[in-house]
Parts: structure tokens; sequence; C-alpha cells
């Protein structure tokens, strides 16, 4: 029996970065104390792992509730698992 050449489908998980970013203005801007102030990681974070649609639709989920509130502490976004 021939081996299938369809290639596996990658999977994804949710990372984040810390940012600190506050709105000032309208605009996204550093702050240093608020930097200073974060954790390294999100307070409870758990990692998720899935499809990009999966990731991505969670990442953009947190990032939404962070910029609606004016703040942006930590950029999320899916990377693929290597």
């Amino acid at each position: 029996m021939p081996e299938s050449t369809e290639p596996e489908p990658l999977t994804f998980e949710l990372r984040y970065s810390k940012r600190a970013l506050t709105e000032v203005h309208g605009r996204l801007v550093e702050s240093a104390t608020r930097n200073a102030q974060l954790p390294d990681a999100p307070a409870n974070f758990r990692s998720l792992f899935g499809s990009y649609k999966r990731v991505s639709d969670e990442a953009t989920r947190r990032n939404d509730f962070q910029l609606r509130a004016g703040f942006l502490d930590y950029l999320y976004a899916p990377e693929p698992v290597l």
C-alpha cells in the first residue's frame, strides 16, 4: 500500500510577549512604570494548542479584551510547534 503524501497539519501554540502599552490620546505608548510592575508572565496563563484558527481566535479574543480596556500588557499570538 502506498504511503500518504499528505503533510501532517501543523499544530500551533498560544504564546505571549510582554508589551506594557497604555492608550494615550488614542495611541498605544510604552509605559516604563507599567512594565516594571507587570510580571513577566500573565497571571494564571495556560497555553493552548491546536489549529491555527483555534489558537488565532483565542489570541484575538485576549488582545481585543485588553485593547477595549485601553491597554495591551501582553500581546498574544499563535506560533507553530516544531
